[in-house]
């Protein structure tokens, strides 16, 4: 399972932006999306909005062991 942690300039006023980092338009309200997926099947697992302060993929870390914990048995944290 692979995190991927990616920033979406957002223009206007949407409900969660806020300015943080973002590389290609500095001082823009952001959102970060976290999206949690199995790369070699492309199958997407979860995808997480955060606020645009939230960028590194460190802030999605308990979304992913929260998707992890709910796959059905015989998958094993390690």
């Amino acid at each position: 399972m692979d995190l991927d942690a990616r920033v979406k300039p957002l223009y206007g006023h949407q409900e969660g932006a806020e300015i943080g980092y973002n590389p290609h338009k500095p001082g823009r309200p952001s959102h970060a999306y976290h999206s949690l997926f199995v790369r070699g099947l492309r199958l997407v697992l979860d995808v997480e909005v955060r606020s645009g302060k939230q960028p590194a993929a460190t802030h999605g870390r308990e979304n992913l062991w929260r998707v992890w914990d709910s796959l059905p048995g015989g998958v094993v944290r390690g």
